[in-house]
């Protein structure tokens, strides 16, 4: 009907109206004129071309596949960050999503099995690497089903992938708290391809690699405990630092209880920064600077990749760019010096008055000193 309507009010035949309108004009002739008249009386009426009989027309189904392992712990947000990006995109694109989540090796099996039956036009993977069968993703993309995967790295050759560069986020969040004046800093060991980053930066900015400021947390134990142990680990040998880089938010926070148990000022004492910029870091005690993964983004940019893999474009697997978001934890400069080429987000918290900062200082005093003021 409204191809019709718009027919009628420019004065020209349908299957004109219908032609400008998806640019399939091919060999028929048609004036500038009637053109711009065609698409402004669409504009007019409010017209939007129908997705589904597109997509039948193109013999596809406008439906993507999200397969996900859930990443990220409990509160870290990360979930919740890549689906929205996902959800943006395709929502962009006019495309519907079919999402499952699994947890198991099987249940990713059985996830396959689905996929091949004809209802998707595209997959994405993504969340723990090691719960999926390389083998399975290599024969549903063999089958002509576009599949793209969101992992750190590629798992294969021939699957298209979004990814981060984990060195790249430590060397990121330790060269911000050198930029602080930190020259003694800290850091958890979850994680290789993080620890290479922060020796990295240490590296970068003339600063010594001391292995007795490195707590090796041995397992993916990203939890608050490991914040905690970490910094008691440190004081116990008394081993002095300045600042800390902690591999997650939790860890961060874990780090950060401690250090006030200890009597330690945060940032005047001791900077600590995290990775992942969980919701909850906006409202710790002194708010937590982090490093965000950028998960958003990597969720736009898997639609987008799977997208153009439809289309039969040429495509190449991408890493998404970290973003520095520098809140109290780790802010001493009044000038905030960084790399020219790091996206940085400055979101300073309250800061409490300074008799309520020492109030809480003395009731959390024990004799031993902050290890950033020993000279030992």
């Amino acid at each position: 009907m409204a191809l019709r309507d718009i027919a009628k009010d420019v004065g020209v035949s349908v299957s004109l109206v219908s032609k400008v309108l998806n640019q399939r004009l091919g060999t028929t002739g048609v004036s500038a004129a009637t053109n711009a008249a065609v698409l402004s009386a669409a504009e007019q009426r409010g017209y939007r071309k129908n997705a589904s009989a597109v997509a039948l027309l193109a013999g596809r189904h406008n439906i993507l596949g999200v397969y996900l392992h859930s990443p990220g712990m409990a509160g870290s947000g990360i979930l919740e960050e890549l689906l929205e990006g996902i959800s943006d995109a395709a929502f962009a694109h006019h495309q519907r999503l079919q999402l499952n989540f699994f947890s198991t090796p099987a249940e990713f099996q059985e996830l396959c099995a689905d996929a091949h039956q004809g209802d998707l036009d595209g997959l994405v993977v993504g969340g723990i690497a090691n719960t999926v069968s390389v083998d399975r993703l290599r024969a549903i993309r063999a089958g002509g089903l576009p599949v793209v995967t969101l992992y750190d790295h590629p798992i294969h050759p021939s699957l298209f992938n979004v990814g981060i560069d984990h060195a790249r986020v430590t060397r990121l969040a330790t060269a911000h708290l050198i930029a602080q004046g930190a020259r003694r800093i800290a850091h958890i060991c979850n994680m290789e391809a993080r620890h290479d980053g922060y020796r990295q930066a240490l590296a970068a900015a003339g600063i010594p690699y001391d292995a007795a400021r490195v707590y090796d947390a041995h397992a993916l134990d990203f939890g608050h405990i490991t914040g905690e142990q970490a910094v008691a680990f440190f004081m116990r040998r008394r081993v002095p630092f300045d600042g800390i880089v902690a591999q997650s938010d939790q860890e961060a926070m874990g780090c950060l209880n401690m250090l006030f148990q200890r009597g330690c000022r945060v940032p005047d004492d001791v900077l600590v920064i995290g990775i992942d910029d969980a919701p909850y870091c906006a409202f710790a005690r002194v708010p937590l600077s982090s490093v965000s993964q950028n998960y958003r983004r990597q969720g736009q940019e898997a639609i987008r990749l799977v997208l153009a893999v439809i289309a039969g474009q040429r495509v190449r697997s991408t890493k998404v760019e970290p973003l520095l978001v520098v809140r109290d934890s780790s802010h001493r400069t009044p000038a905030l010096d960084r790399p020219r080429d790091v996206p940085v987000t400055v979101a300073r918290g309250r800061q409490p008055a300074r008799r309520a900062r020492d109030r809480h200082s003395r009731i959390h005093a024990i004799p031993s000193p902050c290890p950033s003021q020993r000279h030992d």
